[in-house]
């Protein structure tokens, strides 16, 4: 089992780069839940590379990592993909979870440059997208 966590200040880009990872999941691998319906911030199970991965976007809050984990157990998840904050209840959950399955959190860090136009980070959010592909 593995966590990674996309951290970074709050309304950089985590769930828009999230999202773009699900588009991805879903062109180059196959989509296993259809419970929700596709939105930015619906969490999906993909099955890429023989694991089970879970992105789940939306929110990155105590009782939202907390759902994110549940739902990692339910859908008997390999990989975890989530939104998180750099400090806090959610991230000392995270860690917690993770420490009793003898796993270590993978911090992937989300920037964001108030300088650049939408349509630039947008690029930079999928780019982002793709490296946490190549984590996989």
């Amino acid at each position: 089992m593995r966590i990674i966590a996309l951290y970074g200040r709050g309304n950089c880009g985590k769930s828009e780069t999230l999202l773009h990872l699900k588009d991805m999941l879903r062109t180059v691998g196959t989509l296993l839940s259809h419970s929700q319906p596709w939105e930015k911030d619906s969490k999906k199970t993909f099955r890429y590379h023989d694991q089970t991965i879970c992105v789940t976007p939306g929110g990155d809050n105590l009782p939202i990592i907390q759902a994110n984990l549940a739902y990692l157990e339910q859908e008997k998840g390999d990989i975890l993909v989530t939104a998180a904050r750099t400090r806090g209840a959610g991230v000392d959950r995270l860690n917690r979870y993770a420490h009793d399955h003898g796993i270590q959190v993978e911090w992937v860090k989300k920037a964001y440059d108030d300088a650049l136009p939408p349509h630039e980070q947008d690029n930079r959010n999928r780019q982002k997208a793709e490296k946490l592909q190549g984590l996989l």
